[in-house]
């Protein structure tokens, strides 16, 4: 993925890339949601917002129901970035994945998913 950034003269980290594709694909979540789901500490996920809200990909916003939580959302920019990135990402994993049946494929997400189940309960 580093290649279509670089192309796009894109300069983000994985970290970011996985925060952006988690808020892309659920608005509004807390900066302890994203933390949890991606295995970041909370100092680290904080850095990492930080340097996302610098570069104008994403807004916090307080969240209406509590006002003691803040809600993390892709802005219009990075909403925008997405849209450009996913296509060239899904063709770039697309690239990744050739010569795999789909049977291997399946048998290599579930196998990920059991290490990621094992990871969080560590």
């Amino acid at each position: 993925m580093g290649k279509v950034f670089q192309e796009q003269g894109i300069n983000i980290s994985p970290e970011q890339w996985f925060i952006l594709v988690r808020l892309f694909q659920q608005a509004g979540q807390s900066q302890g949601e994203l933390a949890d789901r991606d295995l970041n500490d909370h100092p680290n996920i904080t850095r990492l917002l930080d340097a996302l809200e610098r570069a104008e990909l994403i807004e916090r916003r307080s969240d209406p129901n509590d006002r003691r939580r803040t809600l993390v959302y892709l802005s219009a920019q990075g909403t925008r970035m997405m849209e450009q990135l996913l296509p060239l990402v899904f063709e770039e994993r697309k690239r990744l994945f050739d010569g795999f049946s789909n049977t291997e494929i399946a048998t290599l997400i579930q196998m990920l998913n059991r290490i990621e189940h094992n990871a969080l309960h560590i």
